[in-house]
C-alpha cells in the first residue's frame, strides 16, 4: 500500500480545521479570541504546507516541459507562493490600511533575513569555499537589486522632504501611491517578462539536474498548481483572521505586529526553501530566497499601494482614513530599506557567488536594521 505524502496528510489537516472552525458559534470565537485565533493559524499553516510542496512538484514539471532552469520555475512557483501574503494584505486593508502598508514592507525585511541565513547552507563547492550564483541572479537579478534600493532611497527623501515642509505635507494621496504602485508593478513586468526571455535557459550539468518530469501530463501540472493556488489562499485568509485577533487584542507597536503577521503570512517560501534544499534542487530554494526579497518589493507591495488607492476611491476606506500618514516610522521603514538592496546588489556583485562571510555580514547588518526597527518605532 503506498504511503500518503506528508503534504497530502497536510493538506487533509488544514481541511479538518476549516471545517471545525465553521462549526465553531461566532459567540465562542469572540469570548475566545486567543484559542480560536492559534486554531485558525495552525490550520492556516497547515494549508501553506501544502500549498509549498505542491508547487515545488508544479515547478519542476513546469521546468522540464520548458526546459527552464529551475531558477526560473521556482520563481514563477514563488510569485504563486505569495498569494497568502495577497490575501492577508487584502483583509488587512479592509480594517487598517497602514497596518497592510507595513506588513508589506517589513516583509521584505523578514525575507532578508531568511535569504541570509539560508546562504549559510548553499553548498560551497568553490576553491574559497563559495557558492556560484545562477545566472539570472547575478545578471538581472542584481540589477532589480538596483533599482530596488534606488526605489527606496527616492520615495525615503520625498517623505521625508514633505514631513519637513512648513506647513507639513500630512498623508500621500490615492493619486500618489496609485502612480507609485503601477510604475513598479511595470518594472516588474518587465523584469519578469526579461527573466523568462533571456535568462530561463537550462545551464545546469546533466549530472546535476533532478529527475526528468517532462514526460508528465499537462493535467497533472495544472492540478498541482490548482491545489496549490487555492491551499495557499485558504491558508492566507485564515491567517488573516489570526491577524485580526492580533491587531485588536494585542497592543504592539506597528512595526512589531507587522513583524509578527509577516512571518505567518510569508510561511510558503519558507517551506518551499527548506523543502527544496532538503530535495537537493538549490535553485529553487534560491529563487524563493532571493524572490522573497525583490517579488515582496516590486509585487506585493506595489499591490498594496494600488490597493489602498481603490478603497479611497471607492469610498469603502474606513472612517477617517484620508491617507498614508507621513510620520516617522514610514520615513524609517523606507530609508532603511535602501541598505537592505544595496547590500545584496554589492555582495552578490563580487564574482558572482555567496560565501559564509557574506551571509554573516548581510545577517548582522539586516538584524541591526530590525533591531533599530523595532526599538525606534
Amino acid at each position: 500500500m503506498k504511503i500518503l505524502p506528508f503534504w497530502i496528510w497536510s493538506l487533509i489537516l488544514g481541511a479538518i480545521i476549516s471545517f471545525i472552525t465553521l462549526l465553531i458559534p461566532s459567540s465562542a470565537a469572540l469570548s475566545y479570541p486567543w484559542t480560536f485565533g492559534l486554531f485558525t493559524l495552525a490550520g492556516g499553516i497547515a494549508w501553506i504546507n501544502s500549498a509549498s510542496e505542491s508547487l515545488i512538484h508544479a515547478s519542476e514539471i513546469l521546468s522540464s516541459r520548458k526546459n527552464w532552469n529551475h531558477f526560473v520555475g521556482g520563481t514563477v512557483g514563488e510569485i504563486i507562493s505569495t498569494l497568502p501574503e495577497f490575501v492577508v494584505i487584502i483583509f488587512v486593508v479592509a480594517v487598517d490600511p497602514v497596518a497592510a502598508l507595513i506588513i508589506a514592507i517589513v516583509t521584505i525585511y523578514n525575507n532578508a533575513v531568511i535569504f541570509s541565513i539560508y546562504s549559510f547552507f548553499l553548498p560551497k563547492t568553490g576553491g574559497g569555499g563559495e557558492y556560484a550564483l545562477p545566472a539570472p541572479i547575478y545578471k538581472i537579478g542584481r540589477e532589480v537589486l538596483i533599482v530596488g534600493s534606488t526605489v527606496s532611497l527616492i520615495l525615503g527623501l520625498v517623505l521625508l522632504i514633505g514631513r519637513l515642509n512648513n506647513p507639513p505635507k500630512p498623508v500621500v494621496t490615492a493619486t500618489e501611491t496609485a502612480v507609485v504602485g503601477i510604475v513598479m508593478l511595470f518594472i516588474f513586468a518587465h523584469y519578469l517578462g526579461s527573466l523568462i526571455t533571456h535568462y530561463s535557459g537550462n545551464a545546469v550539468p546533466e549530472t546535476h539536474r533532478p529527475k526528468e518530469r517532462s514526460k508528465e501530463p499537462a493535467r497533472r501540472i495544472v492540478l498541482l498548481f490548482t491545489v496549490g493556488t487555492l491551499a495557499a489562499f485558504i491558508g492566507g485568509h485564515m491567517i488573516s483572521e489570526f491577524a485580526e485577533v492580533m491587531l485588536h487584542k494585542i497592543q504592539l507597536p506597528p512595526v512589531r505586529a507587522a513583524l509578527v503577521l509577516a512571518f505567518f503570512a510569508g510561511m510558503a517560501e519558507i517551506f518551499i526553501i527548506i523543502e527544496s534544499h532538503l530535495k537537493k534542487e538549490y535553485e529553487i530554494a534560491l529563487s524563493n530566497a532571493f524572490g522573497g526579497i525583490t517579488q515582496v518589493k516590486f509585487l506585493v507591495f506595489p499591490f498594496t499601494l494600488v490597493l489602498i488607492s481603490v478603497i479611497q476611491w471607492l469610498g469603502v476606506a474606513p472612517t477617517g482614513f484620508a491617507g498614508i500618514p507621513i510620520d516617522t516610522t514610514l520615513i524609517f521603514l523606507m530609508v532603511q530599506l535602501f541598505p537592505i538592496f544595496f547590500i545584496l546588489f554589492e555582495l552578490m556583485q563580487d564574482g558572482h557567488t555567496l560565501s559564509n562571510f557574506d551571509g554573516a555580514a548581510m545577517l548582522g547588518l539586516f538584524f541591526l536594521i530590525i533591531y533599530f526597527l523595532v526599538n525606534v518605532n
